[in-house]
This record gives C-alpha cells, sequence and structure tokens, in this order.
C-alpha cells in the first residue's frame, strides 16, 4: 500500500509538471485592429458613376455595425471623395465614421487635426444638410467640444425648412445629456421615438440617455429590440449590456 501511495505521487507530479499539452486550451489574443486617417487627395478627372459606387460600399460596410466594418467604411468614402470632393455625400459619411473612430486612435491629436481639416472644409454644408450637421456636430461631441456641437445642431434646426434627421437628433441627444440640458433632451428623444429606430449609432444614443435618467424599461425595450434583430444583436456593446 505504501509503494501504490508512493507511485501514485510520482504519476501526479509528473503530470502537474509535464501536462497534456494536446488537451489544453490555447487563448488567442485578442487584436483590434487599429484605424487610420488620411484626407482625400482628389483624381484628376471626376468620376461620379465611380464615386457613387464607393459610396454606396461604404454605406453597406458601415451598416454592418461592426468594427472591421467601420474601418472598411472610411477606406470606400476616401477612395469616393477621390473621384468626386465637392458634390459627394461620402463626405458627411466620412467625417461621423472618423469621429467614432477618434475614440480608438492611437495618435489622437493628429487623427483629430484630419477630421478637423475636413470639418473647415464642409463646414457651410451643415447650414442646410442635416448629415453633414450630424455629422460635424459629433465630430466636436467626441472632441469635447459640446457647446461647438450644440451650436452646429442650434444653427441646422433654426432654419425653417430644415429636416433633421433621427440621426441628428441622436446627437443632439448626446450633446444635450452631456451639458445637463435634460428638458432639451427630452425633446431630442420625444422625437426619436416616434416610429422603430434602425441604426446602431441612434439606438445606442436612447439607450445612453435611458440609463442616465435610469429609466430600466426603456432599457429592456431596447435590448430586446437589439437582440431581436440580425442587424445588431452582435452588438458588443449591448451583448456586455444583456
Amino acid at each position: 500500500r505504501k509503494k501504490m501511495f508512493i507511485l501514485g505521487t510520482i504519476i501526479l507530479a509528473i503530470l502537474y509538471l509535464f501536462p497534456d499539452t494536446e488537451s489544453q486550451k490555447t487563448l488567442k489574443k485578442i487584436q483590434i485592429k487599429d484605424p487610420s486617417f488620411s484626407f482625400p487627395m482628389r483624381n484628376p478627372v471626376i468620376d461620379k458613376e465611380m464615386a457613387k459606387k464607393l459610396y454606396l460600399k461604404g454605406l453597406k460596410q458601415y451598416r454592418s455595425y461592426k468594427h472591421l466594418g467601420y474601418i472598411a467604411s472610411t477606406k470606400s468614402f476616401v477612395d469616393s471623395l477621390g473621384h468626386d470632393f465637392d458634390n459627394n455625400d461620402a463626405a458627411s459619411r466620412l467625417i461621423f465614421v472618423y469621429s467614432l473612430l477618434l475614440k480608438i486612435s492611437k495618435n489622437k491629436a493628429e487623427d483629430t487635426k484630419t477630421v478637423y481639416n475636413l470639418v473647415q472644409y464642409f463646414k457651410k454644408q451643415s447650414y442646410s444638410d442635416p448629415n453633414y450637421a450630424s455629422a460635424i456636430a459629433n465630430f466636436y461631441y467626441v472632441a469635447g467640444k459640446y457647446n461647438a456641437a450644440l451650436n452646429i445642431l442650434d444653427r441646422f434646426l433654426a432654419v425653417e425648412g430644415n429636416r433633421p434627421t433621427r440621426e441628428l437628433f441622436a446627437v443632439y441627444l448626446n450633446t444635450l445629456s452631456r451639458l445637463g440640458d435634460i428638458e432639451k433632451a427630452q425633446s431630442a428623444i420625444t422625437a426619436l421615438e416616434k416610429g422603430k429606430p434602425k441604426d446602431l449609432f441612434v439606438i445606442q444614443s436612447m439607450y445612453e440617455f435611458y440609463k442616465d435618467q435610469n429609466l430600466i424599461e426603456k432599457q429592456l425595450e431596447l435590448i430586446r429590440l437589439v437582440h431581436s434583430s440580425k442587424d445588431f444583436n452582435k452588438s458588443v456593446y449591448f451583448l456586455l449590456e444583456k
């Protein structure tokens, strides 16, 4: 019995010191691809057809609502602008997605300057185009310039005939909430609650407001919406909130 005990001890020691590597689970380190930021270079010849094709490709990539899709969409928008710089909706989308990606930029000062140069070039468009207004305001919001963001949005909303989008109201909601103007934020959330939200940015903005105001049932309603949707159900943000 003593010999058996010693033998068993030796076997356990061998297993401890030399584990079966085939049965071990290997953990792979998750690497997040870094976004790149560049100011579009104009091609000598305008090609509106190619510009539109690349713009639509970028929209599809963005609407995957995945990190790699966002990065891929910026390349498509940059390429689209190369073919038609001044009359191309890709500019507003590029500013908007760049602003989202600035949060994980490794060269934030330099990349912010790149996006700011785009903002300065297209700023006049924000007076009448809701996509430029929301994109440029969101840039200022991400940069921590909340009053500048609010000025862009208020100026757009003050013009009779301008038609705000849900995305614009979402940026408005984020900005007002950050500035602590809950009364005005309530008007933004009321506008967003009209109809079913179809964009992840809008849904997340609404959710953050409900979370700040401790509106638990409203939060759960959006979580159920996200997890029942094939477009949004893999959102990392909402998987963590589940």
